[in-house]
C-alpha cells in the first residue's frame, strides 16, 4: 500500500539562482533530521557554534594551490540559513564563510549539505547527530547521550582526524599494481529522458517499516542493500530498456564503508566503491537474476584482501612522484582523463545505504527520522539512498529526470510484496530538456 504526500517547495529560487554554480560542479550529499516540532533557528545557530571546536576537521576551506588543492583552517564561524527548494544546490563559499558544508532549516527539518571532499556519509552523520543533540540542549531538553553521540565537550581523539587510507596502505611498487583493469569497468547505460531545465533537483522518498523490509530481504536470503540494489537495476530494466538490448551494461556504484572491515574512527573519507555491472543479454530477465548478480558482486567486492589491494593502489596513485610535481592545471587535465576512464561515463547510477542510525533514547523522543540523499549531474541523473532510524527506513531517489517511471515501478514492487509505504516528493514536474 502506498500513501503519497507532497514535501515542500519554497518561492525563493529567483534570488538564489544567480549565485549558484553550474550543476554537477561539486560532489555533494545531504543528511537531514526530521524533528517532531518546528526548528528554532536561534537555538540551531547556538548549537552549531558550540559543536564546531569539537569538529575541527570540518573547520576548513578548500583552496587552490600551485600543485594541489589544499585545506586551510578557518577563523570564522559557520551560520545557519533557511532552506531552499533548490535541494543540494552548490555550496557558495561567499555565502558560507568559506566552509565546505551548509546547515539549513525548514519547518521541522534540520539539514546539512556536505562537500564530499571533507567527509563521507559516516563522518557527516556523526556531525549531524552531535548538532541535533546540542540543539535539543539549547531548547531546554535533557538528553542522555548513552555513548551513541560524540559530545561537544569531549576531547578530540587523534584517530578521528587520521587518514585511514594511509594507516592501512602498504608501500607497494608500481609493478605490483594488478587491479587497475578491474577498476576501469565498461561503458555504462545512460538513463534517457527529459531533464529539468532549471537548477533544482527532484526528490521522491519512500518511508517504510524497517523490520518489514528486513524480513522481506531475509526471506530472499540477502541483505537489505542487495535487495534494494537489485530492485533499482530491475526497475530500470523494466521501465527504460524494455524490449531493446543496449550495447552498454547497467553499472551500479555502491559505496563500501571501510570502517566495518578495517577498524577506524576517522571522520574523514574512508570508503571505496563496489561496481555492479549487468550486461543485458535477453528480454525476459527476472528480478531473481538481478538479485543473484547483486549478491555475488557485493560479496566479491567486500572481500578484505581485494579491498586492501584497492587501498594500496589508491594511496600509491596519490604518492606517485611524477603526478605530485605536475602543476595543478596539468593535473586537472590528467584527472579529467581518469574521470572519463573510471567515473561518470562508467556509471548508470549510485546507490548508497548508510545503515542504521544509532542515537540516544532521549533523542528519539524528538526526532521522527533521519534522511539521506545524493546530488546528481547531467551524466548520472538518478541516485538512490537508504537510511534507517526510529523504526523507519527512508528510501530516497534524487533525480534530474522529469519522468518518474523508475520510482513508480520500484515502490509498486515493494508495495506488492506487502510493504506499507508513504511517499513524499518535492514536486519538480514542470519543464525540462531531453538529453
Amino acid at each position: 500500500m502506498i500513501k503519497h504526500k507532497n514535501w515542500h517547495r519554497l518561492d525563493n529560487s529567483a534570488k538564489i539562482y544567480p549565485l549558484i554554480a553550474s550543476r554537477g560542479s561539486q560532489n555533494l550529499f545531504r543528511l537531514t533530521a526530521e524533528m517532531k516540532s518546528p526548528v528554532k533557528p536561534d537555538c540551531l545557530q547556538k548549537a552549531l557554534y558550540k559543536i564546531m571546536p569539537r569538529y575541527s576537521v570540518f573547520n576548513v576551506s578548500l583552496k587552490r594551490g600551485i600543485f594541489w588543492h589544499y585545506f586551510e583552517e578557518l577563523d570564522g564561524r559557520p551560520y545557519v540559513v533557511e532552506d531552499s527548494d533548490l535541494l543540494i544546490r552548490p555550496i557558495n563559499n561567499l555565502q558560507t564563510g568559506g566552509f565546505n558544508f551548509r546547515v539549513s532549516y525548514f519547518k521541522n527539518r534540520i539539514a546539512v549539505d556536505f562537500f564530499h571532499a571533507i567527509c563521507d556519509g559516516s563522518g557527516g552523520l556523526e556531525f549531524l547527530k552531535t548538532l541535533v543533540y546540542q540543539y535539543l540542549l539549547e531548547t531546554g531538553e535533557n538528553i542522555d547521550a548513552q555513548e551513541s553521540v560524540i559530545l561537544p565537550t569531549s576531547p578530540v581523539r587523534q584517530e578521528e582526524e587520521e587518514d585511514s587510507f594511509l594507516k592501512y596502505a602498504d608501500n607497494i611498487k608500481l609493478k605490483d599494481i594488478k587491479n587497475i583493469g578491474e577498476l576501469k569497468g565498461s561503458e555504462a547505460y545512460k538513463i534517457p529522458g527529459y531533464r529539468f531545465d532549471f537548477p533544482g533537483m527532484g526528490v521522491i522518498q519512500g518511508v517504510t517499516d524497517s523490520d518489514a523490509l528486513l524480513k522481506l530481504a531475509r526471506e530472499n536470503k540477502v541483505t537489505v542493500t542487495a535487495y534494494i540494489g537489485a530492485l533499482v537495476l530491475y526497475s530500470i530494466y523494466k521501465t527504460k530498456i524494455k524490449d531493446s538490448i543496449p550495447k552498454e551494461s547497467l553499472q551500479l556504484f555502491v559505496p563500501i564503508n571501510l570502517r566495518k572491515i578495517f577498524p577506524s574512527s576517522t571522520l574523514l573519507n574512508f570508503s571505496l566503491f563496489s561496481r555492479v555491472g549487468f550486461k543485458i543479454d535477453g528480454k525476459n530477465l527476472t528480478f531473481e537474476d538481478f538479485l543473484s548478480l547483486m549478491t555475488e558482486s557485493l560479496k566479491r567486492d567486500t572481500n578484505k584482501e581485494k579491498l586492501k589491494k584497492q587501498i594500496d593502489t589508491t594511496v600509491k596513485a596519490e604518492k606517485f612522484l611524477p603526478i605530485r610535481i605536475l602543476p595543478l592545471l596539468v593535473k586537472q587535465v590528467v584527472f579529467r582523463m581518469v574521470q572519463n576512464m573510471f567515473g561518470n561515463n562508467k556509471k548508470t547510477l549510485t546507490f548508497s545505504n548508510l545503515g542504521v542510525v544509532k542515537m540516544p533514547d532521549d533523542m528519539k523522543k524528538h526526532v521522527d527520522r533521519f534522511t539521506f540523499m545524493l546530488g546528481n549531474n547531467k551524466e548520472v541523473p538518478l541516485s538512490l539512498t537508504v537510511i534507517t532510524s526510529c523504526s523507519d527506513t527512508v528510501i530516497t531517489f534524487g533525480r534530474l529526470l522529469r519522468d518518474t517511471d523508475v520510482e513508480k515501478f520500484f515502490f509498486r514492487f515493494l508495495a506488492d510484496k506487502g510493504l506499507n509505504i508513504k511517499i513524499y516528493s518535492n514536486v519538480w514536474e514542470d519543464g525540462g530538456n531531453e538529453m
